[in-house]
């Protein structure tokens, strides 16, 4: 964890963010929804948005996948979403998803 925190700090030198500005820690409100723009913004490849069966097609090569049954919003089924990685069992699912708003894309 330590080096973590140690590389994000270097990080935030070199695109000359203040990291000691405490202002930049407050979440946007009870849904995280700055943390979620934030992720959106570096894996906007990694959209799908869902379909009038359940299924969720990825905008980039409009591949069918679903959400993996372990997430927590398997059976929230959210319009949009952003994963991390695709996993392919029995059908190809999505790990590690979150919720977004369409207009973060934007």
């Amino acid at each position: 964890a330590r080096d973590i925190k140690e590389q994000l700090i270097e990080l935030c030198k070199r695109v000359e963010i203040d990291y000691g500005d405490e202002t930049l820690s407050v979440a946007e409100d009870d849904m995280f929804s700055n943390v979620r723009k934030a992720i959106t913004s570096g894996f906007f490849y990694n959209t799908a948005k869902m379909q009038k069966n359940g299924s969720y097609k990825t905008l980039k090569n409009a591949h069918t996948v679903h959400v993996h049954p372990s997430s927590f919003l398997f059976h929230t089924q959210p319009k949009w979403v952003i994963y991390h990685e695709l996993v392919f069992t029995s059908k190809e699912f999505m790990r590690e998803v979150i919720e977004i708003k369409s207009e973060w894309l934007l």
